[in-house]
C-alpha cells in the first residue's frame, strides 16, 4: 500500500520489538506524526454519523522506545520522560478541540493501562511512567469525556481490581470512568457478579468487557433492567421534546402497538416504559420511529399503563409523553391460552385492589374453587377458559384451592 503512512513518511515511524512481536509506531515526538493522526479522527468526525471516537493505544510501547534523535532536536529543557508525556498530552488536547469543532457531541475517550501508579494491593507496569500516559491530566483538563481504564486483572491477586476501581474512581474529576474488565480471562469473567458490586460500590460510570465475542452468551441476572450510560452535562444537560399524541392498544392477535409523534430535531431514541406502578424502561426504539409492535408478558394488573420519553445522543431523556393504558376486555387479548394454561394462576394488582387471573380448560363446564384470606372463606365458580376473580378481602397470605391443587400468594 504505498500510500500508507508506513511507506509515505517512515521518518515518522518508529519500529517496536523483533519477529511476530514487531510493530510500527507514529513517533508522537514529531508534530508532523501528531498532526496526521488528528487528520484521520477529523475525517472520521466530518463524514460519519458518530456517537464516538475512543482511543486505544494512545501511548508509547514502552521505556525502550528509538526517538533519541527527535528527543536530542530539541534540546535539554525537560527530561525524556515528561516529553514524551507532554507528547501525547498534546495530542489529546488538540484532538478533542478539533473534534468538538465539527461535533460538540461526539464523545471523545480513551482506554489507559489499569494501573496509573503503583498503590497498595495493585503494583505492575505504571502507565504514567511506563508508557507516558497522564490520563489523571486529561481528566482534570477536560480533554476527554470518559476513560475506561484497563483493569485486566481478578479480585483475589495483585494488582487488585477493587484496588484499582478505587483509585480510578476517587480521581475522575468530574468526568466519566468506565471500567474496563478481561471478559477473555476466566478467572475474571467468573467473578463478573462481585466485579459488577464493586463498580457500583465504587461509583463508576459502568463497565466495559472486552470483548463482546467472550460475553455474547453469557447470562447477567446482575443486570435486570435496561438503564442508560452515565450523562455527559458538560457538553449538554438539556432534555429533548417529549413526544406527543401517544397511543396504546391491545390487537386481536396478542400484540401491543404503539404510536407517537416525534416533536424534536435531536431524538436518538425513544423510550418506552411500563409505569403501571412504577417506571420501569421495557425498550429503547429507534429515534426514526413512530410505531411499534411488541408482545407483552401475562399483565400484572387489569390497566396497563405506559409512557413514552425522547432520547438524545447524551442520553438526557425528556419528560414523559401523555400515559397510554390497555385495559379490560382489551387487556384480554394480550393473554394467549398458550402463555397461561401451564402457569400457576396468577396474583395481579390493579390500584387497592387484587384479582387473580385463573385458567380452566375443561369444555363447557364450571369448576369450583375456595379463596381462603386471613378468617374469610369465599366459593366460587370457575369456568371455562380465563377467569379474572376479584378479591373481596385481603388479608396477609391467600390461599386459592382449585383443580385438587392448593396456591399461596403473599401480599405485601
Amino acid at each position: 500500500m504505498p500510500q500508507h503512512v508506513v511507506n509515505r513518511h517512515p521518518d515518522w515511524i518508529v519500529t517496536y520489538g523483533k519477529g511476530r512481536a514487531k510493530s510500527y509506531w507514529l513517533n508522537f515526538g514529531i508534530p508532523e506524526a501528531r498532526e496526521f493522526m488528528i487528520s484521520v479522527a477529523m475525517e472520521i468526525a466530518r463524514n460519519y454519523d458518530i456517537d464516538g471516537i475512543q482511543f486505544d493505544f494512545l501511548r508509547y510501547p514502552g521505556k525502550n522506545f528509538q526517538d533519541s534523535a527527535t528527543f536530542a532536536s530539541i534540546g535539554d529543557s525537560v527530561s525524556l520522560d515528561d516529553w514524551r508525556r507532554e507528547n501525547i498530552n498534546a495530542f489529546i488536547r488538540v484532538a478533542y478541540d478539533s473534534i468538538k469543532s465539527v461535533n460538540r457531541l461526539i464523545k471523545v475517550g480513551a482506554a489507559p493501562f489499569g494501573i496509573y501508579k503503583n498503590i497498595p494491593g495493585a503494583e505492575g507496569a505504571q502507565s504514567f511512567s511506563f508508557v507516558y500516559q497522564d490520563s489523571r491530566k486529561w481528566l482534570e483538563n477536560g480533554w476527554v469525556d470518559y476513560l475506561v481504564p484497563q483493569i485486566y486483572w481478578d479480585i483475589e491477586t495483585n494488582p487488585r481490581f477493587d484496588s484499582l476501581a478505587y483509585d480510578w474512581t476517587k480521581n475522575t474529576f468530574g468526568r466519566n470512568v468506565v471500567l474496563g474488565v478481561a471478559a477473555y480471562k476466566s478467572a475474571v469473567l467468573t467473578k463478573k457478579k462481585q466485579i459488577i458490586e464493586i463498580m457500583r460500590k465504587a461509583g463508576a460510570a459502568g463497565v466495559a468487557f472486552f470483548r463482546y465475542d467472550f460475553i455474547k452468551n453469557v447470562e447477567f441476572p446482575e443486570f435486570e433492567k435496561f438503564v442508560y450510560p452515565k450523562e455527559m452535562p458538560w457538553l449538554d444537560s438539556a432534555s429533548p421534546t417529549p413526544p406527543e399524541n401517544f397511543i396504546a392498544r391491545a390487537t386481536s392477535d396478542g400484540f401491543v402497538e404503539f404510536h407517537w409523534e416525534n416533536m424534536a430535531n435531536d431524538v436518538k431514541y425513544f423510550s418506552l416504559y411500563d409505569v403501571t406502578f412504577e417506571p420501569n424502561l421495557i425498550a429503547l426504539l429507534p429515534g426514526a420511529a413512530n410505531f411499534a409492535r411488541m408482545k407483552i408478558n401475562v399483565p400484572k394488573a387489569l390497566i396497563t399503563k405506559f409512557e413514552m420519553r425522547a432520547v438524545d445522543k447524551l442520553w438526557n431523556e425528556s419528560k414523559p409523553s401523555q400515559t397510554a393504558s390497555v385495559e379490560l376486555p382489551e387487556l384480554a387479548k394480550l393473554i394467549n391460552i398458550s402463555d397461561i394454561a401451564p402457569q400457576k394462576p396468577t396474583l395481579i394488582r390493579q390500584g387497592e385492589k387484587y384479582f387473580l387471573i385463573i385458567f380452566s380448560a375443561y369444555d363447557n363446564e364450571t369448576q369450583n374453587a375456595k379463596i381462603e384470606s386471613g378468617e374469610t372463606t369465599e366459593n366460587i365458580e370457575i369456568k371455562n377458559g380465563i377467569n379474572f376473580v376479584e378479591l373481596k378481602k385481603v388479608s396477609g397470605k391467600v390461599k386459592l384451592f382449585f383443580n385438587g391443587k392448593r396456591y399461596v400468594f403473599e401480599i405485601r
